[in-house]
């Protein structure tokens, strides 16, 4: 499956980074790589994650990262 992204979750991860960056140098990398790899997790594993409350489409399914989650 293709992974894609929407406009607005394109920039999403490098706020993150930059947010924890600021709060946390050395801890903003691991939650930067674990959240693009979540990401390429789904789009490998597409039923992986449960499936979202927010949308009502069986095919949409997240997982939370550090407290974020990846739709």
């Amino acid at each position: 499956m293709t992974l894609q992204w929407s406009g607005t979750s394109i920039a999403r991860p490098q706020e993150i980074y930059d947010y924890l960056y600021d709060r946390s140098p050395q801890g903003a990398e691991p939650v930067f790589e674990a959240i693009l790899a979540s990401a390429e997790r789904l789009a490998d594993f597409p039923r992986l994650g449960r499936e979202s409350p927010h949308y009502e489409r069986e095919d949409v399914r997240e997982l939370i990262v550090a407290d974020h989650r990846v739709v």
